[in-house]
């Protein structure tokens, strides 16, 4: 699964300071604090929205790595399962109902 790369982070612009704008966007930033890519995410009004977004490269990948050591040392079982099932959604696998 491909992502922007890079340190997702929470800020109000483009340049992670605070102006007028009391919604949150998340950006990548490399190793250096240089901006990468594309803006990740804009206009959030929840802050805490804000916060899961910038955390979910590294809770998807951690994930990862749990359900292949959870299926290796206890085999498949209910909280496997929705794990996967949640590692299948972020990677699209789960259509909403209203997208064809």
């Amino acid at each position: 699964m491909e992502t922007t790369k890079g340190i997702w982070t929470v800020a109000c612009d483009s340049y992670g300071h605070v102006q007028h704008s009391r919604k949150a966007c998340v950006f990548a930033y490399d190793e250096s604090g240089k901006k990468v890519g594309p803006t990740v995410a804009h206009a959030i009004a929840n802050w805490n929205d804000a916060h899961l977004i910038s955390a979910a490269p590294q809770m998807y990948q951690s994930l990862k790595e749990l359900v292949w050591i959870a299926e290796a040392t206890h085999g498949a079982h209910d909280r496997v399962s929705r794990a996967k099932a949640a590692l299948a959604k972020a990677e699209g696998e789960v259509q909403p109902c209203n997208k064809q």
